[in-house]
């Protein structure tokens, strides 16, 4: 048969991928004879009998059904080789989930669900990270996730409390959870490592990360950073789970630390009982959820996380990990080892691994924007950020911070892209301030904006560009002067009529509930890495560089109605603590 009537055959063929319900061998039959029509060719002079028996052929790899025809696609994705992760941090694997426990968000004193991300050694089952984001988490969060994959922490256990996870600096203590320590002793399999001491949490530098197809997994800033610690990305294929199985089964594991902690709403829908999520105020004014158990905010169910993995997980049998001798008696051949049984002994075969010790490491995570210092500090998105530590910096020689090939222009177009431009680090879940580099200390400069001590309420990149938003919907944006736009963004963001503004935006109907608790959530996880950093670095909190002090606190704005904000004033620092 003609080579292209075969091409035609397999052109209307191919095009069963999953996309388009399966269809009898008669209507592509029908569909190829139209098509040839179409490219030219007589009817007449077709060998029908051949035609039809080369369809079959060609159809039958494909199977019967629609599904078929998707897992025979995706298989042309797939490896046809494999290897075991044999060594510690050679594969880690991460995924993230809707947690099953409702949170109280003190921003809005409502209940909220959260999602955790977490990190798997695949060789040891060891779990070298894990964070509690809001809905949902961006790639820029995942990255912060691969810091906390590099970087070795460890907590502390004693009969009275339970230390977050810490890397240095000073441990933040939180009160055990009732009954935890008694519960954990009790475990099988925990008698040889005692509960009460110092647990460790390795880091790692791993080798490939096994991910989904996620866009946080997929995007430009996590690929970059990959690249950037030399880290290979093995991604799933779509719509195969069982590509990264470890973490599919974790979650399934991860259900114990769940129900042990208040606001559990169930597995999935059918499970929720009807009073799940009901926050009220006991006899001291503690929120607590139906029932009387205290409401964890995101950052305690975050901690619970932690203190389970650390206290339980890491120290239980796996039924994975098993260790198979036929020099002892049937019912102890295929002896279950822990997580840390398994660690221990591939560091004892592997001698020493290598990981990154860097105080700040976070800050490798953050996009770098480039901004010139000048008498008033330096301007990001109209707003002016500055501190006395900049002084050195204000009249700096052309190309300090970086060489003029570097801006990729030539000639005159070089003096325009900033010959005594600086590198800032920009956190968007905290632009109230952005960070500097010390080009000859390597001290990170905490650079605020100078009217940040009178912000009441978080300032994240969403929450800044859509009270920008607001303002350009006026008019007249671009005849405003730079210090009425740092006015009109404090009275959007601060004041209950500014919030109304937000809410009542047809465009941002969506916005108001879910990406305010975002932004809360955000902003403080953002005050907590850089303050974990500043005390590992230094021992202290972040300077601000001796940002200008107001001779006395503003007065807050007057207004008829509470904010949802002022629920949580207690947890904003005020402005001596900041200095």
């Amino acid at each position: 048969m003609d080579e292209e009537i075969k091409d035609v055959c397999k052109g209307v063929v191919g095009r069963f991928d999953g996309t388009e319900s399966a269809k009898r061998q008669k209507d592509i039959y029908r569909q190829v004879l139209s098509k040839l029509s179409a490219d030219g060719f007589v009817m007449e002079e077709l060998p029908r009998d051949t035609l039809r028996r080369y369809i079959a052929h060609v159809v039958k790899p494909l199977g019967r059904t629609t599904r078929a025809h998707k897992t025979n696609k995706l298989r042309t994705t797939a490896s046809y080789s494999s290897f075991a992760t044999v060594g510690v941090g050679q594969v880690v694997a991460i995924d993230v989930t809707r947690a099953d426990n409702f949170c109280f968000d003190p921003f809005t004193g409502a209940a909220v669900s959260v999602e955790v991300m977490t990190a798997i050694d695949l060789a040891s089952r060891v779990i070298v990270g894990t964070r509690v984001f809001p809905r949902s988490p961006t790639g820029f969060e995942a990255g912060l996730l691969l810091v906390d994959i590099l970087r070795p922490y460890s907590l502390a256990v004693d009969p009275a409390r339970v230390d977050d996870w810490r890397w240095a600096g000073v441990p933040e203590h939180i009160g055990l959870f009732p009954h935890a320590l008694a519960e954990a002793e009790r475990i099988d399999g925990l008698a040889g490592r005692p509960l009460v001491g110092e647990h460790g949490i390795p880091g790692v530098l791993p080798d490939a990360i096994r991910a989904d197809r996620g866009s946080i997994f997929t995007g430009t800033h996590f690929r970059a950073l990959c690249r950037q610690f030399g880290i290979n990305l093995l991604l799933s294929r779509g719509a195969h789970p069982t590509d990264n199985a470890v973490m599919e089964r974790f979650w399934e594991t991860l259900q114990a630390c769940f129900q042990a902690a208040p606001g559990y709403k169930g597995h999935n829908v059918s499970e929720r009982g009807s009073k799940v999520g009901r926050i009220t105020l006991d006899k001291a004014g503690q929120p607590v959820f139906h029932g009387g158990a205290p409401a964890l905010t995101p950052r305690e169910l975050e901690r619970h996380i932690r203190e389970w993995i650390a206290t339980t997980y890491h120290r239980s049998p796996h039924s994975s990990l098993v260790l198979a001798d036929k020099s002892i008696t049937a019912e102890d051949a295929r002896m279950r080892l822990t997580p840390l049984d398994v660690y221990d002994s591939l560091m004892a075969a592997q001698g020493r691994i290598h990981v990154l010790q860097r105080a700040d490491l976070v800050y490798d995570a953050m996009p770098i924007r480039w901004g010139q210092i000048g008498a008033n500090g330096v301007e990001f998105d109209d707003l002016y950020y500055d501190c006395r530590e900049l002084d050195e910096f204000r009249n700096v020689r052309d190309w300090t911070f970086r060489s003029p090939d570097q801006t990729g222009h030539t000639g005159d177009q070089r003096a325009r892209a900033g010959a005594k431009a600086a590198p800032f680090y920009y956190d968007p879940r905290d632009v109230s301030a952005y960070w500097l580099r010390h080009p000859d200390t390597d001290r990170i400069i905490r650079v605020p904006w100078r009217r940040e001590h009178e912000l009441r309420a978080p300032m994240t990149g969403v929450t800044l560009r859509h009270a920008k938003g607001l303002m350009k919907k006026r008019g007249a944006y671009r005849d405003l002067s730079r210090d009425s736009i740092e006015e009109e963004v404090l009275t959007t963001l601060n004041t209950a009529d500014g919030y109304d503004r937000l809410r009542g935006d047809p465009d941002l109907a969506d916005w108001h509930g879910n990406m305010l608790t975002a932004a809360a959530m955000r902003s403080g996880q953002s005050k907590h890495d850089h303050g974990e950093a500043a005390s590992a670095a230094g021992g202290r909190t972040p300077s601000t560089g001796g940002a200008p002090r107001p001779r006395s606190r503003p007065a807050p704005p007057a207004k008829t109605t509470r904010a949802p904000w002022e629920t949580d004033a207690a947890d904003w620092s005020n402005l001596e603590e900041q200095e």
